[in-house]
């Protein structure tokens, strides 16, 4: 009896490992997707928004030119890495709305509350553009009703906080969103957070510490 108990354990812990392992190689595969996501939506929608410019500013066309340019190669640079610092994520986003604010005619705003140190922390590349557009996106905005998106620090934690306005059409990055939510789970015990609560849209993101990282990689 002892004996087939112990086959039984053993076979029942070796299926749920295999199980644990092809769940993990699954979120790895949605993360490296993630990574490599070139957002053909945004691009499209950029260059229609350039052709009109070109014709009203040329020199506001080239500023345009560059955010996009910037946008794109932060996406191509940093498709290998699996992390990276908080300042970058957030120079990522602020170009997303500079693109974005030329169809929302000005009426986007991004700001940051986070401090020198809390600016190395580390995030999965294209984290905050992704949210940032999301938000745009999923958000009825106007010039009566512009669009202000917040970043802080809380509880170590990344929050990103807007007003909740919904569309009464949602756009597809919420799929995306749950993606990048899974991939999280690959560096942090903590979750990544979406949460509606009293008018406001928070998206709360898990500090993820470069020892935790090395563990992960050994």
């Amino acid at each position: 009896m002892l004996y087939f108990s112990n086959y039984y354990l053993q076979r029942e812990n070796t299926v749920k490992l295999a199980a644990e392992r092809n769940q993990h190689h699954v979120l790895e595969l949605e993360m490296t997707e993630f990574r490599n996501d070139i957002n053909p939506e945004l691009l499209f929608e950029s260059l229609e928004s350039l052709i009109s410019l070109m014709y009203r500013d040329v020199e506001k066309a080239e500023a345009y030119i560059d955010c996009l340019a910037n946008t794109y190669r932060y996406v191509l640079t940093n498709r290998q890495e699996e992390l990276v610092p908080v300042s970058q994520e957030l120079e990522a986003a602020r170009n997303v709305i500079a693109i974005l604010n030329e169809k929302y005619f000005g009426h986007l705003r991004f700001e940051s509350a986070l401090d020198e140190d809390e600016l190395a922390a580390m995030l999965i590349p294209g984290t905050l553009p992704l949210i940032v557009e999301a938000l745009v996106r999923s958000t009825i905005v106007s010039r009566f009703e512009p669009l202000v998106i917040r970043c802080y620090l809380e509880d170590d934690y990344i929050t990103v906080q807007s007003k909740l306005n919904d569309r009464l059409a949602q756009p597809l990055q919420h799929a995306a969103l749950a993606r990048l939510q899974r991939s999280y789970a690959l560096y942090s015990d903590r979750p990544m957070i979406r949460v509606k609560a009293y008018d406001e849209n928070y998206i709360k993101l898990p500090i993820i510490n470069v020892a935790e990282e090395i563990a992960l990689n050994r």
